[in-house]
């Protein structure tokens, strides 16, 4: 069916499914709070959809790599933290930068940041790039800039799904909200459409199809308060709806967390207590009709939004609603939200998953075709003549499935085949990414 009569999602087709836990640390010895899981929050999927790229503590600005074991299970660290942001171009002295969202496109982990506080905006530099097969090893490119800059895009990232790519006009989207100085930011959910592979040299382009920036004339979300703060979103296949989770109050205060009656938070700001999560879920032919010129993109506002309450128990209880950041993987239709972890009462890094349902229509299984297998010059220690050599493929895509259709298989594959000793191996240790 055309994207546009596709079905919109409804609170019924979201499944709580539980959550886990991940380690305190990522296990490489750096000292607090560098390789500190805790005040982190998921950032990405991994390489081959498996793992999660998940950015450390706030104050490290680096990003490791996780796995995603069963619910109620407890992840392991699969490759260490690795810092971020290391030109003075991006990481504006003295305001911190933090890692936001990560992205693996075409053999590369796209990384994007934003300041946390930005009176100028003095910060146009946001992404930084390395290769997909070990970023920790691996050469920084970048920074490289976006426009509009990191205050409107440089906090989460999501993909587009195929069928809504030519009418968008790319296949990610990327957005920031409700970051100090809300100037250079918005006041709700962003969604900047751009294609990873301009992320370079030359300044790359985001088309906003929804923002809520100021001035304060400009429209905010429904019910918007100055204390909300949002975690990322999902644009699920074969649906015509793009989610975002927030954290929402109804009267705001600005004071302290004592003036405010606010006991998850005590410092100088805005409050909202008491808290809850909620999803606000955009029709995408609204989007497309901000695409195509008939729409503003501050005139879009929610179809539906949701309180959802599953959350709550991990997080201090009724009222503490900490939604930190989230990551949708388009492939299971699991969504990966983070609740605030390392202050008191909040526990381990946790996170929560959520399953979108299959679209009710017909039967359609992916169909496409794959490459050959290449190698990627990555060999293994030479042992009694033999060596295991890296080989990848990739998986071209001729149908995309629908209505709970055999879903297409991860791209691209990576397996270890056995040959015989290349000339002047020796025996050291290549450790795989």
């Amino acid at each position: 069916m055309p994207p546009q009569t596709q079905p919109l999602i409804q609170q019924g087709d979201l499944t709580y499914l539980g959550s886990f836990t991940l380690p305190a640390n990522d296990g490489a010895g750096s000292t607090f709070p560098q390789g500190s899981l805790t005040y982190g929050g998921v950032a990405g999927m991994g390489k081959n959809n498996d793992t999660i790229l998940y950015a450390l503590h706030s104050q490290s600005n680096s990003m490791c790599e996780v796995s995603i074991p069963a619910i109620g299970g407890v992840g392991t660290i699969v490759t260490p933290g690795r810092y971020m942001p290391m030109s003075p171009t991006f990481d504006v002295p003295p305001s911190a930068a933090y890692v936001g969202g990560a992205i693996v496109w075409n053999g590369r982990i796209l990384v994007t940041g934003y300041v946390g506080y930005d009176n100028n905006p003095s910060a146009p530099y946001s992404w930084f790039t390395f290769d997909a097969n070990n970023f920790v090893t691996a050469t920084r490119l970048g920074p490289f800039s976006m426009s509009p800059t990191g205050g409107l895009t440089g906090q989460y990232l999501g993909v587009i799904p195929t069928e809504w790519r030519t009418l968008l006009g790319g296949s990610h989207w990327a957005g920031a909200s409700s970051l100090s100085i809300i100037t250079r930011s918005s006041r709700g959910p962003v969604f900047a459409v751009f294609d990873p592979d301009d992320v370079g040299p030359t300044t790359a382009v985001a088309v906003r199809l929804l923002h809520y920036q100021p001035p304060a004339t400009m429209p905010t979300p429904p019910g918007y308060v100055e204390a909300d703060s949002y975690g990322g979103g999902a644009f699920p296949t074969g649906w015509r709806s793009v989610l975002y989770i927030r954290r929402h109050g109804d009267v705001h205060c600005y004071g302290t967390g004592a003036e405010c009656n606010d006991p998850t938070d005590s410092s100088k700001g805005n409050h909202a207590y008491p808290y809850r999560h909620e999803i606000c879920a955009y029709d995408a032919n609204d989007l497309l009709a901000v695409k195509n010129g008939s729409m503003l993109p501050t005139a879009v506002v929610p179809y539906a939004t949701w309180t959802v309450t599953d959350m709550l128990a991990s997080a201090g209880g009724t009222g503490y609603a900490r939604m930190k950041s989230s990551t949708y993987d388009i492939a299971t239709r699991r969504w990966y939200i983070t609740s605030f972890s390392g202050g008191s009462g909040y526990g381990s890094p946790r996170v929560h998953v959520y399953e979108v349902a299959a679209p009710a229509g017909p039967s359609v299984d992916c169909d496409g075709t794959w490459s050959s297998w290449t190698p990627t010059g990555v060999v293994g220690p030479c042992v009694m003549g033999s060596q295991d050599r890296e080989e990848v493929r990739t998986f071209t895509i001729t149908t995309e499935p629908s209505g709970g259709g055999t879903a297409c298989p991860t791209s691209p594959e990576y397996r270890t085949v056995p040959q015989a000793c290349a000339t002047g191996i020796g025996s050291g240790l290549v450790i795989y990414g």
